[in-house]
């Protein structure tokens, strides 16, 4: 999995996801006895945005209209994480999974260079991000599809496919779209 959806997107201290987990909660471990806990962090990440989502709300509200709405527009509550390179270690039995990496996001398992589709994945992320942050709704098809041609249209200029003539004038379709 490159990527799941967390309900803050912030990697913890694998040292205090342990202490929580373990201390606090009384849950069960993974067995980690060769790694060094004070230089790796963790996440906990769902693969389904819906399994995300139950972590958000108590037993007493799984029924209420606000969970409901958050099944139906997951995307404006969770995060989108990367998980590049980050290995997972341990199950919840709920669909959370603990994925771990070196601490300050450098992966356990380097990306490939030159990864086109990390590229897209990670300027879709940033974008996601911006919309959740913004708490708007989430892009519709003729948006993303605008999004799309924006990125064609760049890229076209970049690589000599259009002059600049030809770009001013596209972009300005582009944006009365």
């Amino acid at each position: 999995m490159s990527s799941g959806f967390s309900t803050h997107g912030h990697w913890a201290s694998l040292k205090e996801l342990k202490e929580l987990e373990v201390e606090d909660r009384g849950n069960p471990w993974f067995d980690d006895p060769e790694l060094d806990v004070e230089s790796t962090e963790g996440i906990w990440i769902t693969s389904d945005p819906k399994d995300a989502i139950s972590y958000l709300f108590m037993a007493s509200e799984l029924e209420s209209e606000e969970y409901h709405e958050a099944l139906k527009h997951p995307e404006k509550y969770l995060i989108k994480v990367d998980l590049l390179g980050a290995v997972p270690v341990l199950e919840d039995g709920d669909g959370g999974t603990l994925y771990i990496r070196k601490k300050g996001g450098e992966n356990l398992e380097q990306p490939k260079e030159n990864d086109i589709k990390q590229m897209i994945d990670e300027a879709a992320d940033r974008i996601s991000s911006i919309i959740h942050e913004e708490g708007t709704d989430p892009l519709d098809g003729d948006e993303t599809d605008r999004i799309g041609k924006l990125l064609t249209l760049e890229l076209d200029l970049r690589q000599g496919n259009v002059t600049s003539e030809e770009y001013e004038k596209q972009l300005r379709y582009i944006e009365k779209v």
